[in-house]
């Protein structure tokens, strides 16, 4: 069929140049060039290619949706390769819910804790903080409301949200932000810190806690102080802090001493000074030092 295609196309060229094939003029020969295709082949092969797209597409949202507790951004969602019209036809079908400016919602996932965090942290183009922060990190069992979130001091006015923020406007250094399951969030050390000032009880436990699990040590939050020493919000816990390592030093060195008495170890002198400071425990006629340290 395709051949009779190109033949009527050619006699049509012919009459239209006062001539047809067969009928040429003498010495003139009428060249004919045929090509034979197959129909709709291009089409099919586009159509595929397209399809291919949309299924690629549709399984890196799935999976990006799965890791974020059905939370998704614009940034996250083009970048997953839907346009904006495609966003916003998901939300007029239903399959997402708009949250806030740029933040969507699956209704195929649960709206757990761990979304609201997530929504909320985006909504503001934030990190989780404080008590949120803390309970990111696993260091407390239960999200404690209202939830906490630190933005950059020049942020312009927060969204409105169905859910109630406490906003820190505050630009942290870099050593004291991370990022954990795809959540920007402070690090563990300042997280510790910031929970410390937030707690009205039950502080002295949690810092006991935390230090106990080596989720931090003092050396992590001393240098988090040193780094956020102008953060006024962290003087508690900046105290507290003095307060219980003194405390735990005191308690340890109390306990090292019953342990030298019971086994009748001699010889020890306790707070010897030397080289213009104090050691903990020492045998001058060895040589021999002792440091007590809290956790």
């Amino acid at each position: 069929s395709s051949g009779k295609s190109s033949f009527l196309l050619c006699r049509k060229l012919a009459q239209k140049e006062g001539r047809f094939p067969g009928m040429e003029p003498a010495g003139e020969v009428l060249r004919l060039n045929t090509v034979t295709t197959q129909p709709g082949t291009t089409a099919q092969t586009s159509s595929d290619a397209r399809r291919t797209r949309r299924r690629r597409i549709r399984a890196e949202v799935d999976t990006v949706l799965a890791d974020l507790d059905g939370v998704l951004t614009t940034p996250q969602a083009l970048t997953c390769g839907l346009s904006r019209g495609q966003i916003s036809r998901k939300v007029k079908n239903g399959s997402w819910e708009h949250y806030a400016r740029g933040v969507y919602l699956s209704r195929q996932h649960a709206f757990t804790d761990a979304a609201l965090v997530r929504a909320v942290v985006g909504a503001h183009r934030g990190v989780a903080d404080r008590t949120s922060a803390a309970w990111w990190h696993g260091m407390i069992d239960a999200l404690r409301r209202p939830l906490t979130v630190c933005v950059p001091v020049n942020s312009h006015r927060p969204p409105e949200l169905p859910h109630e923020v406490v906003l820190l406007h505050r630009s942290l250094p870099a050593e004291d932000l991370t990022e954990e399951r795809g959540l920007p969030v402070t690090a563990p050390a300042l997280t510790v810190l910031g929970t410390l000032a937030t707690l009205e009880k039950d502080a002295s436990a949690f810092l006991d806690r935390v230090l106990q699990r080596k989720l931090v040590t003092v050396a992590d939050l001393t240098a988090a102080l040193e780094r956020n020493k102008g953060m006024h919000v962290l003087r508690p816990a900046r105290d507290l802090l003095a307060t219980l390592v003194a405390g735990a030093e005191s308690e340890a060195e109390r306990l090292f001493a019953e342990l030298l008495k019971l086994h009748e170890i001699t010889g020890w002198i306790q707070q010897y000074r030397f080289g213009g400071r104090p050691i903990d425990f020492a045998w001058p006629a060895e040589r021999v030092s002792v440091e007590i340290n809290g956790w």
